[in-house]
């Protein structure tokens, strides 16, 4: 099992936080589901099709992230969510063959009962194994993406599907299917009951740190009260490598963001460092064009780039009175333009 496997997918597992999520995600908010009438069903599916039951090929296992069925109301719904660090542009139809299975399983239970049972009576029974009018238990599948980047992938279907020109009348027989997507930056983490929450917020964040940081700052005794098993998700969503056997006192994301923050600190030291010795150079630089010498011959002296030391004598030219700061800030942006 991966890091994702070994810490988010065990606390989806827990029945209290898988249902406040499915709350939050599917009814708004509302209590609907309740953690005592929630029951694991196995992750593993065999997907086999069914002209190819005579056990010549070779059977495919699909391996879901959570399955739990659910008590609604007067009957069993099956709730599912898929766990996506990375986008998949090809998730409408990975989630419509997952789905697609998942019903498959329901009636070829109900066909097997019923051919045990051997209370098939007319040819139409005989042929599909069912009953007329009996059903399958509602499949709601959600996906929890929490990446770093704004997802930009298809969520229909129909999208992934290029229609030939003058084609419109094709698009009343494509799968009706949807991805329903969760993602942090388009959700109201409000509507979230428990932990969910405080996670969606800092989810929020993105990889944005000065934003992390400063709800890190404001959350903090919210945070530090997270289960380990929340702060395990928490960090492995936001990128930590997190060992699943570790225990609460190695776990606190105050703690882990903050090393995250000296991290960001060291790193703009760094950068400052560069960015005086880059400073100094220009002011050599100028101080070698003034003496008038050549840039060839500032060149050979320095062992600097040709062109950098042309940029800098002829905006000394244009702008005497500009400090090197400014001749340097001056050169980013013309490199930074030609870029774009």
């Amino acid at each position: 099992m991966g890091v994702k496997d070994d810490n988010i997918t065990p606390y989806f597992d827990n029945p209290q936080v898988f249902c406040d999520f499915m709350n939050g995600a599917v009814f708004g908010g509302k209590q609907v589901l309740r953690p005592e009438y929630a029951e694991r069903l196995p992750r593993e599916m065999i997907h086999q099709p069914p002209w190819e039951m005579d056990g010549r090929s070779t059977k495919k296992n699909l391996i879901r992230d959570t399955v739990k069925q659910a008590y609604f109301h007067t009957m069993y719904v099956i709730f599912i969510c898929e766990n996506q660090s990375e986008i998949h542009y090809g998730m409408p139809v990975r989630m419509l063959l997952y789905d697609s299975v998942q019903y498959g399983d329901q009636m070829k239970k109900i066909q097997k009962e019923n051919r045990k049972a051997g209370n098939l009576k007319t040819p139409a029974e005989f042929l599909s194994g069912l009953h007329k009018g009996e059903q399958l238990m509602p499949v709601v599948s959600i996906v929890f993406y929490y990446g770093d980047k704004p997802w930009d992938g298809p969520l229909t279907v129909e999208e992934m599907i290029r229609l030939p020109d003058g084609a419109a009348e094709l698009k009343e027989y494509f799968p009706q299917y949807k991805v329903h997507l969760i993602d942090p930056r388009n959700i109201d983490p409000s509507k979230f009951p428990g932990d969910w929450r405080l996670i969606l917020e800092t989810l929020k964040c993105g990889n944005h740190k000065k934003d992390l940081q400063r709800y890190v700052e404001n959350h903090r005794k919210e945070l530090e009260e997270l289960s380990a098993e929340a702060s395990r998700a928490l960090l492995t969503m936001l990128g930590q490598d997190i060992d699943a056997n570790e225990g609460k006192e190695g776990i606190t994301v105050c703690r882990a963001l903050e090393e995250l923050k000296e991290e960001g600190k060291t790193e703009g030291k760094i950068q400052g460092k560069i960015e005086g010795k880059r400073e100094e150079e220009v002011n050599i630089i100028r101080k070698m064009l003034n003496k008038r010498l050549t840039a060839i011959t500032i060149c050979h002296w320095l062992d600097a780039e040709e062109g950098f030391v042309k940029k800098i004598a002829e905006l000394q030219d244009r702008h005497p009175d500009y400090s090197d700061a400014q001749i340097l800030e001056e050169i980013s942006h013309i490199l930074l333009s030609k870029d774009q």
